[in-house]
């Protein structure tokens, strides 16, 4: 099965969690705006400072591997940001979808 997510904070959770593999995710959808490598460094501390009531916490999670987590998806394209093209995605209630192979022939 392949994932797409609708949330970087979440999916990452579940990564880190090993409730979802890493190399099953086509691509995160996520409302960041990462830039560089070194903004991912600042969003994980951002994450992990937040108290664990807050729903994007990673406060009860290790820092160090939700930071490897991002970076790898970020390095490897997986994160698609739409701020920074200048849109403001919603937020989803669900935050991952399974994408589902069809026939060309359904088409």
């Amino acid at each position: 099965m392949r994932y797409i997510g609708y949330s970087v904070s979440r999916c990452v959770r579940d990564i880190v969690k090993k409730r979802v593999n890493i190399l099953a995710i086509e691509v995160i959808i996520g409302r960041t705006m990462i830039e560089n490598e070194q903004h991912v460094a600042e969003i994980s501390r951002g994450y992990h400072s937040l108290p664990k009531s807050d729903y994007r916490s990673w406060a009860d999670l290790d820092l160090d591997a939700c930071q490897k987590v991002l970076l790898e998806l970020y390095r490897d394209g997986k994160l698609h940001q739409p701020r920074l093209y200048g849109k403001y995605p919603i937020r989803m209630d669900n935050h991952w979808g399974v994408i589902a192979p069809f026939p060309m022939s359904a088409f």
